[in-house]
């Protein structure tokens, strides 16, 4: 389930699993943007390893939302968007994928032209010391936008800040929608790229 929102050449994609028991973990994904009339205008990942900020979904839970951005090309205006996930999809009850709390996410300048910022704390709640993929959620004038940031070697239980960028220029309000925060490798299921502390 996918909904979008572009502003100028920065475009946000939103996806939702549904699914009460199957999640993602770590997956490559082919993203393309079209226009009216149905021509290409941009794609990302194409064929992509997983493994780079640019082409991989991280995480996808039951029940969670992801956000990926991609770039169209000054002056054309997307009309749909295609994904297609080339990863596995995993029983969540078989694998042991620690979550993430996520405390207090709240837009740091309101004011901002520059896009919505969001700053807070998480905490991982399991497994051995991580990467972390934050993403937020955040309502603007123009529609909802993804900012996120990647937090560096999180250790289970220690409170770390966080500050999730969006480059979407619009100009506030913002407001926060949802924060959400997911390990970028789960023990045990591969691809794995543990983090390097």
């Amino acid at each position: 389930m996918i909904g979008f929102t572009q502003v100028g050449t920065d475009v946000s994609v939103r996806i939702h699993n549904p699914n009460p028991s199957v999640g993602l973990v770590r997956s490559g994904y082919e993203l393309t943007l079209l226009d009216s009339s149905g021509s290409v205008i941009a794609t990302q990942g194409q064929g992509g390893v997983a493994g780079t900020v640019l082409n991989t979904v991280y995480q996808l839970p039951p029940n969670a939302d992801y956000g990926i951005t991609a770039d169209a090309p000054a002056g054309k205006k997307v009309d749909s968007v295609e994904l297609t996930i080339l990863g596995k999809w995993h029983d969540w009850g078989s694998i042991n994928a620690p979550g993430v709390s996520v405390t207090s996410p709240s837009i740091k300048d309101p004011t901002s032209t520059y896009g919505p910022t969001v700053v807070g704390r998480l905490s991982l709640q399991g497994g051995s010391p991580a990467n972390v993929m934050v993403q937020s959620f955040v309502s603007t004038p123009a529609g909802s936008v993804v900012s996120s940031v990647v937090v560096d070697c999180v250790r289970n239980g220690e409170p770390r800040s966080f500050e999730a960028m969006s480059f979407a220029k619009t100009a506030g309000p913002f407001t926060v929608e949802k924060t959400v925060a997911y390990p970028t490798s789960v023990d045990g299921v591969e691809p794995s790229y543990p983090a390097r502390c």
